[in-house]
């Protein structure tokens, strides 16, 4: 009897109090935004869209996302925060998707050695960029997004620097050649008739010489080099030759019309 008593008067005449029970948090209502458009310029919606709901799901966001091919948009429904996320996200996917060309013209390296090495060199890189060798202009044709042609003209920069110059031996300095001047008497042919030959051939050889004919004297006037009057005192040799002559005697008399007659 005295136990129960004092288990009334420690725990209350009802009994034990209960224990309050934590409250369920209370889901809160997601912000519900009417569609937006968003166009595109260079790329395709129909191909964005699907990288926007796999950048949306990366981010843990739910959106309605659909595509418009006529007006090449992505229309999205969602929170404030799904906007804000495509919002950044669409411009850096269009610039990393489009596309552009640019001529790179060689200095020192011709366009096939430098499109190959390139090539391998961007592709071990992980770098999507096409590289056609234009040989005539001796130049690449380069086919890629804007942040990948920038590392493909520093990849070919690199490849198409000077190369180094060798040592080259210093060439002795050339020796004066001296200048003569001397005439050339003719004796059989025409110093015109001469003159022209020894000067067809004397600048069919590439030498410098100066001719000058003396018709009054039959001679030539030449200057020029020793080797050049080497060469013409060949020349005039072979052509002024002596004309062969023969001599005949001769014995002239007068007769009588008869003598012819008497002799028979």
């Amino acid at each position: 009897m005295f136990e129960s008593l004092f288990l009334a008067a420690v725990l209350g005449p009802g009994g034990p109090a209960p224990v309050p029970l934590p409250a369920a948090p209370v889901p809160q209502p997601v912000e519900e935004t009417r569609p937006r458009v968003y166009p595109l310029k260079d790329t395709s919606a129909q191909i964005a869209a699907p990288a926007v709901a796999a950048d949306l799901r990366a981010a843990g966001l739910t959106a309605r996302l659909s595509f418009d091919l006529p007006s090449n948009s992505v229309v999205v429904q969602g929170s404030a925060a799904v906007h804000a996320r495509v919002a950044e996200f669409l411009p850096r996917y269009e610039d990393d998707s489009r596309v552009e060309l640019r001529i790179f013209r060689l200095r020192h390296v011709s366009a096939d050695a430098a499109a190959r090495v390139a090539g391998d060199r961007l592709t071990a890189a992980g770098a999507a960029v096409q590289l056609v060798p234009q040989v005539r202009m001796n130049a690449l044709l380069m086919s890629g997004s804007p942040a990948e042609l920038v590392r493909a003209i520093g990849v070919v920069t690199a490849i198409d620097q000077e190369p180094t110059p060798a040592t080259v031996p210093v060439a002795p300095a050339p020796r004066e050649v001296p200048v003569l001047t001397a005439a050339y008497h003719l004796r059989s042919a025409a110093a015109t008739d001469v003159g022209d030959a020894v000067l067809r051939d004397l600048t069919r050889s590439g030498r410098e010489v100066g001719v000058r004919v003396a018709a009054a004297e039959n001679k030539l006037v030449v200057t020029g080099s020793p080797a050049t009057h080497a060469r013409v005192a060949e020349l005039v040799g072979a052509i002024d030759r002596l004309v062969p002559q023969v001599v005949v005697q001769t014995l002239i008399a007068e007769v009588p019309v008869a003598f012819l007659a008497d002799c028979g």
